[in-house]
């Protein structure tokens, strides 16, 4: 199916069955240092997991390229992509590219449509958003659902 570039809807608002959310594996002072809407989305929409996600980030098990899927009855899945040393670094390509080969190999992109963020959108990201989409292209643009690429994430 085709990647969908979602330009005006947010990782809570496209209606996708699965979400991606991109986190960073080591803790800072700050409960969540993030964009807006990912605190929304962590604190409202997946408060279990994202309890999960400080549980182990708490303990230092986590590390750039690591992958954090909940999968539970009359919920949505998430996906808690490590794609960061901390909030201060800019994304790791390699660790993205390893989550999109994760979600490939677990064949999510026939299983789920799936909302991944645009990353690269914002001046901190420190990378460029067509690098991000051509590999989120390459890795799951033959599954049977269709991904949105969300630039406002």
């Amino acid at each position: 199916m085709p990647i969908k570039i979602e330009k005006t809807l947010t990782l809570r608002t496209v209606g996708a069955e699965l979400v991606v959310i991109p986190l960073h594996a080591l803790r800072m002072d700050k409960a969540l240092t993030l964009h807006p809407t990912l605190q929304e989305t962590c604190l409202y929409d997946f408060p279990l997991a994202y309890s999960y996600y400080r549980q182990e980030l708490d303990l230092k098990r986590l590390k750039r390229g690591d992958v954090l899927f909940y999968e539970r009855l009359g919920d949505c899945p998430v996906l808690m992509a490590i794609l960061r040393g901390d909030i201060r670094r800019k994304f790791d390509l390699h660790a993205i590219i390893k989550c999109l080969k994760w979600m490939r190999d677990n064949d999510l992109h026939n299983r789920y449509t799936i909302a991944f963020p645009g990353i690269g959108c914002y001046e901190s990201d420190r990378i460029d958003p067509k690098i991000v989409f051509r590999s989120v292209k390459r890795f799951l643009a033959d599954g049977s659902k269709t991904v949105h690429f969300v630039m406002n994430y």
